[in-house]
C-alpha cells in the first residue's frame, strides 16, 4: 500500500463532500 494513495484518499473525501454540499446547495434554491 502506498503512502501517496493513502494522502490522495484523504484528501479526495473532503473535495467529494464540498461538492456534494455545493450541488445541493444549488438544487435548494
Amino acid at each position: 500500500m502506498n503512502s501517496g494513495e493513502h494522502l490522495i484518499s484523504i484528501r479526495l473525501i473532503p473535495a467529494t463532500g464540498a461538492l456534494a454540499l455545493g450541488l445541493l446547495l444549488r438544487l435548494a434554491r
